[in-house]
């Protein structure tokens, strides 16, 4: 069993705010992360993991719902107890 796993919970707060993943850079106008997950699909995976957060896990739904391509979606939401420091703040 081949599981493709994308960690897609980061907010892009350097990106504007909004998800880079769903933004569309593809040849067919795919988004960054359709154009990565097909890239993939040569592996043959039997399911594929999306690791999102509550804020953007709909984003990734409306793209890829619960099958995708003929391969089972599932989609584990990373929630923070508490807030978290970036590195580079003190």
């Amino acid at each position: 069993m081949t599981i493709l796993i994308s960690l897609v919970a980061g907010m892009s707060s350097r990106f504007g705010g909004k998800p880079k993943q769903i933004e569309r850079v593809g040849p067919n106008n795919e988004t960054l992360i359709e154009y990565s997950i097909n890239q993939s699909l040569s592996i043959n995976p039997s399911k594929i993991v999306f690791v999102t957060n509550k804020n953007t896990e709909h984003l990734f739904k409306q793209i890829f719902k619960d099958l995708y391509k003929g391969i089972k979606v599932e989609y584990v939401v990373q929630y923070y107890e508490q807030y978290r420091k970036r590195p580079w703040e003190l």
